[in-house]
């Protein structure tokens, strides 16, 4: 179970409402008078967010201000990982072991993490911001690794300014070690590979020392053992754990929203729901194919300047696709991306 749920607002609420029926909307001018105390956003859930105060180390439970300065008007007004301004509320009779507060203020996001929102009217949905590293986290089977995925996160990682890792558990249900083969084109673009089996306890030390003392995101679909993993990292069962379904072979929702966890050692994750897909955000579709850098050494060769490397004639990337010097699957996965913009 979450540390908050959604009675929290209420009572939250029931705190703005109580010597009055209509709310209680707090003045730009009542904030000034109170002290103010600055944050970063470790939780969400609707309409409240679990702030950390890392000067005294307390957690608040806030909601936004009516009014909030905020300098993300076209994606996520907040989201896991900002800094944020508060305004801390002294109210003994909340029924909350938390203290409670309100945040007026959202910083600049140094790194971040973002994605196509679903729906009618698409936005920027940040995952979550100001991370060092992001950890895409598939398993070998049950369910099986996704490389087309892979490849749209490793995109938004490069947006982000974020540094790329993979991780393949569940090792322990291969025959052989032919899944190693299968990613060495990310190894060749320079990103760390991890290949860890958590029930067999199988290449986890690397993999936890590359996530000391920085704070790290980790993303993948559902079932592949993200919360299990977290609660390796930190000594005690801290997450949900759900079994796949057999019938479909995909795995069952065990997070509902991002959360960060302190690491016992230092630094911190930021554990998030399972992904199924995930839409490009942030690059025209003209720029994808400056972010497939197997296509760098070969695009300066094409015939044509733009070069989609779809269609055109003299195409150096096409040709070098045929003749083998540029990974097919990852030339389908830039068709595939390139379609879906």
């Amino acid at each position: 179970m979450n540390d908050f749920d959604e009675l929290t607002y209420n009572k939250f609420d029931a705190f703005k409402h109580k010597k009055s029926k209509k709310r209680i909307l707090i003045k730009d001018s009542d904030l000034s008078k109170s002290e103010r105390g600055k944050g970063i956003i470790s939780q969400s859930l609707g309409k409240v967010f679990r702030v950390f105060d890392e000067s005294n180390g307390k957690f608040y439970e806030c909601v936004l201000a009516g009014a909030i300065s905020s300098p993300h008007k076209n994606s996520s007004i907040i989201s896991t990982g900002d800094f944020v301004e508060f305004i801390p509320i002294d109210y003994q009779d909340s029924g909350n072991d938390i203290p409670l507060g309100v945040i007026t203020k959202v910083f600049e996001r140094n790194t971040f993490l973002s994605r196509r929102s679903t729906g009618k009217n698409p936005y920027e949905q940040v995952i979550a911001s100001n991370i060092e590293k992001v950890l895409m986290f598939f398993s070998y089977d049950l369910p099986k690794y996704n490389k087309r995925l892979i490849d749209r996160i490793l995109i938004a990682c490069e947006v982000g300014l974020v540094t790329p890792l993979i991780c393949i558990n569940k090792i322990d249900l291969a025959m052989y070690d032919d899944y190693v083969e299968d990613f060495y084109v990310y190894e060749k673009l320079g990103v760390s590979i991890f290949f860890i089996s958590i029930t067999q306890n199988l290449g986890l030390d690397d993999l936890i020392m590359s996530l000391i003392n920085k704070r790290t995101l980790i993303i993948g679909p559902s079932g592949t053992g993200k919360s299990t993993f977290v609660n390796f990292l930190m000594k005690r069962p801290i997450q949900k754990i759900q079994e796949i379904s057999y019938k479909t072979g995909k795995g069952r929702h065990t997070t509902s929203y991002s959360r960060m966890f302190f690491l016992p050692d230092g630094g911190a994750i930021i554990d998030t729901p399972g992904i199924r897909e995930f839409g490009i955000w942030g690059i025209e579709k003209s720029e994808l194919a400056l972010h497939f850098h197997d296509f760098d050494e070969f695009a300066k060769n094409c015939k044509y300047y733009p070069c989609t490397h779809i269609h055109e004639p003299g195409c150096a990337v096409i040709e070098e696709v045929e003749r083998g010097n540029i990974d097919v699957e990852r030339y389908e996965s830039y068709l595939s991306i390139y379609d879906s913009m």
